[in-house]
């Protein structure tokens, strides 16, 4: 005879009640039973939410801002939240959520069915994403594959001989929006077996910025986002007692409306024919992928877990002709396509044993394998629609990487553990001079009380990186430095070590604080990346005054540097690159529930401040490189009113203020840099407010 899950959970919490009540009882203690609710009875029927609406406003323009608020624009919105759900007869249920609906990043979602029976699933949700409000371009078909420039264009070897630019330059936005569409039904029958298929279309558009270059002079300008991606997971299930499997396949079919960017060269054509320019586009693609997942457990003492999964990646799009540029006479390209095929293999495994009653074992391996069978051809180079180069050879690149860990765990009572592991990675590349790495872990865990109510956490652990040090590099074309070496391959010691420690005085009040440092030494590279550091300071506070109120703050600062060695002879290295990234973040807030009658308050403050600072020594004097910096400030406030238990009305404020200093961009308008024409967009500097009122209803 089966037992609904609901059944069980109301039998348990009747047998949990009635002992405690008989544990009371023995102790001769009087047990007040008038507040004691059961959440699960009775039964809801019929349609349950809330909707919360009202208008809005935003202060001023900031695409910075709402980059993926749509908040971006000075003006009045309106804020539309809901939740809702219907049970019906029987088994029946149907939940609704909506977020946003009066913006253009809103999402719905739509869940439902008969439990035990079926559950369908409707999807829609858009994102928009601003990048920047202040761009200006004389291109005419931004957002198109092709760009033109003004009629009676003047070209000039530099940015400051245009004389028709300034009467030529528009606003053009970059932004763009994301909209996704899924369907799903999933099935589980009487048995052990489940069946889910689920469907997605999702259609993205708007523009993003790109660069083209003709030899030595560079544009910046707009490159169209007209993407299409359909995808489809379906899976099958089977779930018994002491362990379950899912085979499943996953299906991603991309598709670009635009081939190709061409756009004219608004400088003086240094090569015959240089006057137009094209770039490809990411191309149509599509990825199948099948897998298989599972665990089974071994009675208390011991589970495992593992899953596998196939790949298969394909592109075989026509290719582009190798220029627009007719005076360049290019030979044949070997094949119409590249024929691409990526075949991938994924696989994850974990076994966690109790080997003692106080002590415990867990092994983990993951394997990545990239088999690229992308045939390898001889094609003509053409340099920036410029001139023809070199014959090159494409390379296609694989690799295999395989993860092994295992740690142990040991208790002595409830405050006294300890924990040590050991993890290797193999990995080898089919590319360049020095395929091969090798990496150890060893790292060791102790965590102890230091008094009644404090509790102390360190860990360390130290990893060495081997492999032969050479420099990948192509030896037909490269002008690398021979001893330079890349930092993703290059021998490396690192050591790191964290510290935690948490107190709480009182149930009310719990502090933490968090210190961790981390040290890479590349030793064996002579040009390249030679040290690495990082550290970071954390402080939280949590306190909860009374039953209805809570209050929180932290402060959290970490650094980053980094030491480079170069060489300005192309030999020995004779000059030292220094970069530091410096980052403060905190905040502070809470709830008070209640704090007037019917009145609810919460208010939230963060800020967060980032400077990167570059230093070069060559053992004489340097100008200084001028330092970056950002810095935002947000405070939230919101206060709710119930005029009674189903209608209220709630008042929220935001105020952001945001300053950068890039020197890479603050006052570098279109035609500052002579061989580069740039769209002229700063780094963000605003203040917004946004304020809201909404109704809020129950039901």
């Amino acid at each position: 005879m089966k037992t609904h899950l609901t059944a069980r959970v109301l039998l348990a919490l009747t047998m949990l009640a009635w002992g405690a009540y008989a544990m009371a009882a023995d102790q001769g203690e009087d047990v007040d039973t008038s507040h004691w609710q059961c959440r699960f009875c009775p039964f809801p029927s019929g349609a349950v939410g809330h909707v919360e609406a009202g208008p809005g406003y935003v202060s001023d323009d900031s695409a910075k801002y709402g980059a993926y608020s749509d908040l971006d624009e000075k003006g009045a919105f309106l804020s539309l939240d809901a939740d809702a759900t219907y049970y019906g007869e029987g088994a029946r249920r149907w939940d609704m959520t909506v977020r946003d609906l009066g913006l253009e990043n809103r999402y719905i979602d739509i869940t439902g069915g008969t439990q035990g029976a079926y559950q369908l699933s409707l999807t829609y949700d858009e994102i928009v994403h601003h990048v920047a409000d202040d761009t200006q371009t004389p291109f005419s078909g931004s957002g198109d594959g092709d760009l033109t420039l003004p009629t009676g264009w003047q070209r000039a070897p530099t940015t400051q001989g245009m004389t028709s630019l300034d009467g030529s330059l528009h606003e053009k936005d970059i932004d763009s929006k994301r909209q996704r569409v899924g369907i799903g039904v999933k099935i589980p029958d009487q048995g052990h077996w489940t069946y889910s298929v689920k469907a997605q279309h999702e259609r993205r558009d708007g523009t993003k910025m790109t660069g083209g270059a003709f030899l030595n002079t560079s544009t910046l300008m707009a490159e169209p986002v007209d993407y299409d991606t359909d995808r489809l997971d379906a899976n099958i299930g089977y779930q018994a007692e002491d362990w379950q499997l899912k085979l499943a396949y996953l299906g991603s079919f991309f598709s670009n409306r635009h081939d190709t960017l061409t756009w004219d060269n608004p400088f003086t054509a240094v090569t015959a024919g240089a006057d137009r320019g094209q770039m490809t586009l990411p191309p149509d693609n599509q990825f199948h992928q099948i897998s298989l997942s599972g665990n089974y457990r071994f009675g208390r003492r011991a589970s495992f877990a593992a899953d596998v999964a196939v790949g298969r990646m394909l592109q075989n799009q026509d290719f582009e002709a190798s220029t627009v540029n007719s005076q360049i006479a290019v030979p044949a390209l070997p094949r119409g396509s590249a024929n691409a095929e990526v075949n991938t293999l994924n696989a994850n495994a974990r076994l966690v044993a109790s080997l003692a009653p106080r002590l415990s074992m867990t092994w983990k391996f993951r394997a990545d394998r990239r088999d690229n069978n992308t045939p390898s051809d001889a094609y003509p180079q053409v340099v920036a629609d410029s001139f023809l180069g070199v014959t090159r050879t494409n390379e296609p690149l694989s690799y295999s990487r395989y993860t092994s860990g295992l740690r142990g765990d040991y208790r002595f009572d409830a405050g006294r553990r300890v924990a040590a592991g050991v993890d290797y990675t193999y990995y080898h590349r089919n590319f360049g001079s020095d395929p091969l790495t090798r990496e150890y872990t060893g790292w060791g865990e102790v965590r102890m009380p230091i008094a009644d109510a404090a509790e102390v956490t360190l860990k360390y652990s130290h990893g060495e990186r081997t492999g032969s040090n050479q420099s990948p590099e192509s030896p037909a074309v490269s002008q690398q430095n021979p001893r330079m070496t890349w930092y993703d391959i290059a021998d490396r010691t690192r050591n790191r070590v964290r510290a935690a420690v948490n107190v709480s005085p009182s149930a009310r009040v719990t502090l933490s604080a968090i210190a961790e440092r981390t040290k890479d030494d590349y030793g064996d590279t002579e040009i390249g990346r030679t040290q690495v550091f990082q550290d970071s300071y954390t402080l939280e506070l949590s306190f909860v005054p009374a039953e209805d109120s809570s209050l929180y703050a932290y402060i959290t600062r970490a650094r980053y540097d980094t030491k480079q060695a170069n060489s300005q002879t192309y030999s020995n290295p004779d000059w030292m690159g220094i970069t530091r990234d410096t980052y403060w973040t905190g905040a502070v807030g809470g709830q008070v529930k209640g704090i007037a009658e019917r009145v609810d308050l919460s208010a939230d403050l963060s800020y967060t401040h980032s400077l990167g600072a570059t230093s070069v020594d060559t053992g004489a004097p340097e100008p200084e490189f001028p330092d970056y910096r950002s810095g935002r400030f947000t405070a939230q406030v919101r206060g709710d009113y119930a005029w009674s238990k189903s209608l209220g009305v709630g008042l929220t404020t935001i105020y952001e203020h945001y300053n950068s200093k890039d020197w890479q961009r603050d006052n570098v308008s279109p035609d500052t840099i002579p061989h580069l024409l740039t769209m002229g967009d700063a780094s963000p500097d605003y203040n917004v407010v946004v304020t809201v009122l909404t109704m809020n209803y129950k039901f």
